[in-house]
């Protein structure tokens, strides 16, 4: 089966190390792709970033080091490369250097493209550069950049690591701990930073499968960053201050025959040495808890596993929690459970919350992830809210119900109708699915709203009454998109769409000489803009106090407005 892989990456601000080549060299995240399908998280792209792409095609078993090297094709994002020659580049197995070109690639090994010679054109000098998709072997400062002189030529890049899928090998990955199977996580941490969460996740959980394929983590580091990221959780040269709650990192498991599980964690950072001795004392499966953290549920726990369009029994959770005042005070508390993210209608794992609270005010909330659906199921996580279809013949429908972006869901195989992969959700004989392209992060870039802007759906209707006010930031996927003749941008990784009207503006003529206003009596400059002459305004007109229709011009948040009268 042919892989047609590609390594694309987005430069992390803080450069993870993920096995550098050499003791120089420094190792940015990268998303590895094969056939299209992301192997890991796209870290989120720091300013001054370099990002160096490397596509090449090749097919385990089939495909020997020298086809390989003889299809690399390099390009970089925010400089321009030099000196690419085919003859320059190596291709490392397992971190060595393959010297018999003869030898084929194959489904086990991890692979990386080494390419000599290059420099990168169209740098500033005086700024530095992180590096993005691999390593260079060039001299990095104290904060793990470079500087545009260093990378002027002579420049050795790796690749980061990735491998090849062998589609023939049997078998779908998943997570044990110890000799149970596990389909959620959670942790607890000595130490709050990226590393401590790896290790954590390593010690505790291991990769496994039955088949003959092999299964590892796809890329831990990533994943955890990623997840934090996603959690509003801000790192710090690997490091990050304890958030206000526990958070989920999901992270993927992969097999080296092409599929992939997710594994969501639930981590309590560390937090500093506390008197919890005034707050409520919860019991769950003969273990106490006297602050909150994140807990795993006993093995077949019997409020677990909710059937699909089921209910969840809340009252079987509060009976398995019991509460009491304190450590010290053996009064008895009733406790609340708070089930509102949990989507009956969509099999994956949902968080769901046992708080506690005394009469002085102090509280507990244990947070644990309750499975809807077959516990067997490969789950994958959603990367953008989309809708949900059902499929007769060779039709997809489109339904009202969505999976909202963060949700694991069950996954049971794909099918393409019209060209568009579609993934079975719920069970392996429903009837409901979604694109597989909502498990895929879209990469957003970010725009400034120049006026106040509704949401729409992909139909061209507004969506509510909520809106992104002028001047804010926005992330959106940086291609328009054409929906009953106007151009919109898509909100990345949601299932919205903005006017591009309200980002970009639109050109008009001048059809007469025209002042700038800064209020209906006031101009804003002694400026005096020409007839003919073209001018971008923003979003639909305002009415001023004195009744005329004004544009917003200028990309800017000044008070600029040109009356509509004077455009054609």
């Amino acid at each position: 089966m042919k892989k047609n892989l590609r390594i694309v990456s987005a430069a992390a601000a803080a450069l993870l190390a993920v096995a550098p080549i050499a003791a120089s060299s420094v190792t940015a995240n990268a998303a590895v792709t094969v056939n299209n399908a992301p192997a890991t998280q796209n870290p989120t792209e720091a300013a001054n970033a370099v990002t160096v792409n490397v596509d090449l095609t090749a097919t385990a078993g089939k495909t020997t080091a020298q086809d390989a090297i003889n299809s690399v094709k390099l390009s970089a994002t925010g400089a321009s490369l030099v000196g690419f020659k085919t003859a320059n580049v190596s291709l490392l197995a397992n971190g060595k250097k393959i010297t018999d070109l003869s030898t084929k690639l194959n489904a086990t090994d991890s692979y990386q493209v080494e390419v000599s010679g290059l420099g990168f054109n169209g740098l500033v000098n005086g700024t530095n550069y992180s590096i993005a998709g691999g390593t260079v072997n060039t001299t990095a400062n104290a904060n793990k950049h470079y500087s545009a002189s260093a990378l002027a030529s002579n420049v050795t890049f790796t690749s980061d690591a990735f491998q090849l899928t062998d589609a023939s090998l049997t078998g779908t990955p998943y997570v044990k701990e110890g000799n149970n199977v596990v389909s959620t996580g959670a942790v607890s941490l000595k130490e709050n930073t990226v590393s401590a969460i790896v290790n954590a996740i390593e010690s505790k959980y291991a990769p496994a499968i039955d088949g003959t394929a092999k299964a590892s983590w796809s890329n831990l580091t990533a994943d955890v960053e990623s997840s934090l990221n996603t959690a509003g959780i801000k790192l710090n040269n690997g490091k990050f201050t304890a958030p206000a709650n526990a958070f989920t990192v999901n992270v993927t498991v992969k097999a080296n025959n092409g599929k992939t599980t997710s594994f969501p964690v639930l981590v309590n950072a560390y937090q500093e040495a506390a008197n919890y001795s005034e707050n409520p004392v919860i019991t769950y499966n003969g273990t106490k808890y006297d602050h909150s953290q994140a807990i795993t549920l006993k093995p077949n726990e019997s409020f677990n596993n909710v059937a699909v369009n089921g209910t969840v029994n809340t009252k079987a959770i509060e009976d398995a929690f019991k509460a009491v005042v304190s450590s010290t005070d053996s009064n008895n508390l009733s406790v609340s459970v708070d089930t509102s993210k949990v989507n009956t209608a969509v099999a994956g794992n949902y968080p769901v919350t046992v708080t506690a609270k005394n009469p002085n005010g102090k509280s507990v909330v244990l947070t644990f992830n309750l499975t809807v659906g077959a516990k067997d199921a490969s789950y994958k996580t959603v990367a953008q809210e989309g809708n949900i279809y059902t499929i007769n013949g060779n039709t997809a429908t489109k339904t009202n119900d969505t999976v909202k972006a963060g949700a694991n869901v069950a996954t049971f195989g794909t099918v393409t109708v019209d060209g568009v992969s579609y993934t079975r959700i719920n069970s392996k004989t429903s009837n409901q699915f979604v694109e597989t392209s909502v498990f895929t992060a879209e990469t957003g870039v970010e725009k400034t709203i120049m006026h106040n802007a509704y949401y729409y759906g992909k139909d061209g209707k507004r969506v509510g009454t909520d809106k992104i006010t002028r001047y804010n930031k926005i992330s959106v996927v940086d291609k328009l998109v054409s929906i009953d003749g106007k151009s919109y941008y898509k909100v990345a990784n949601k299932n919205l769409y903005i006017n591009a009207d309200n980002i970009d503006g639109t050109s008009r003529t001048l059809k007469h000489n025209a002042y700038i206003y800064k209020t209906s009596t006031k101009r804003a400059n002694k400026q005096v803009l020409k007839k003919g002459t073209k001018v971008t305004t923003y979003g639909a007109s305002y009415k001023f106090k004195n009744g005329k229709q004004y544009y917003k011009i200028g990309n800017n948040t000044d008070k600029t407005y040109v009356k509509v009268a004077n455009f054609e």
